[in-house]
C-alpha cells in the first residue's frame, strides 16, 4: 500500500502528484474510479503545459490583465474546440467525438488555471454547491437538467 494512501485505498487530494489544494475540503481519489483520476491528471497535465509553454498563469503578460480579459483573450480556444467537437459529433467516431470533448475540458481546465487562485476559488464553490443539491430540494426537468424543486412546476 501507498504511504499516501489509507487502508481502502483512497488518497487525499493534497498528495496527487504533490499537489497542494485551495480547499480544505478533503476529497478521497479512489484508483477503481477511473474518471476522478482520469480529470485529476488532465488538470495536473494542464498545469504542466502551461508551465512548458509560458501560457495561463505562467503567461508573463497576464499579470497586468483582469481575470475577466484573460478568459476573453483565451476564448478563441474554446470555440476552437467546440467547433471541432460539433464537427466530430455529427460525421466522426465515437472515440474521436470523446476525444474532443476532452480537448474542450482541457482547454476550460487552462480557463481556471488562467485565473490563478480566484479560478481554484471558483471551481471549489460550484463544486461545493453541486454537492449539497439533495433529492429533496432538486429534481430533473423535462430538458433533463437538475433544476430547484420550487424553480420548476411539476418536479
Amino acid at each position: 500500500m501507498n504511504e499516501k494512501q489509507d487502508d481502502k485505498g483512497s488518497q487525499d487530494a493534497s498528495q496527487v502528484n504533490g499537489a497542494t489544494p485551495e480547499s480544505s475540503t478533503p476529497v478521497s481519489i479512489v484508483p477503481e474510479n477511473k474518471l476522478s483520476w482520469g480529470v485529476a491528471l488532465l488538470a495536473d497535465s494542464v498545469v504542466r503545459f502551461h508551465e512548458r509553454f509560458q501560457t495561463g498563469s505562467h503567461n508573463p503578460n497576464y499579470p497586468a490583465l483582469s481575470i475577466k480579459d484573460r478568459l476573453y483573450d483565451r476564448q478563441r480556444l474554446f470555440t476552437e474546440e467546440l467547433v471541432e467537437y460539433q464537427i466530430a459529433l455529427e460525421d466522426e467516431s465515437e472515440q474521436a467525438t470523446l476525444e474532443e470533448l476532452v480537448d474542450m475540458i482541457y482547454v476550460l481546465i487552462g480557463h481556471l488555471e488562467s485565473a490563478g487562485p480566484a479560478g481554484i476559488t471558483a471551481l471549489n464553490t460550484v463544486r461545493e454547491k453541486n454537492d449539497r443539491k439533495t433529492n429533496e430540494n432538486y429534481g430533473t426537468n423535462k430538458d433533463g437538467k437538475i433544476t430547484k424543486r420550487d424553480m420548476e412546476v411539476g418536479l
